[in-house]
């Protein structure tokens, strides 16, 4: 699955999410290096909380693996914030 978001008025960040061998899922994201991104989730489209944080390298590439979804969630929907959630 690829996505591809506005990260600001100047420019874009693409994230791709893939499921993993032992059912984990990778975001794996092109974005601004050295910026560091929180990764969000959302199990029902609705109540959005932190679950990670990570530093894109000096070629933008980002990567985080979710080590928390296993089999149990049907759906989990991914987002990156610049500013952590309260």
């Amino acid at each position: 699955m690829n996505v591809t978001v506005s990260a600001s008025s100047t420019g874009l960040i693409t994230i791709q999410v893939s499921v993993q061998p032992d059912m984990n899922f990778a975001v794996t994201a092109f974005a601004y290096p050295g910026r560091l991104y929180y990764v969000v989730a959302s199990d029902n489209g609705g109540a959005w909380y932190q679950i990670g944080s990570a530093t894109a390298a000096s070629n933008g590439v980002f990567f985080w693996e979710d080590m928390t979804p296993g089999p149990e969630f049907g759906t989990r929907l991914y987002r990156l914030s610049t500013t952590p959630l309260p």
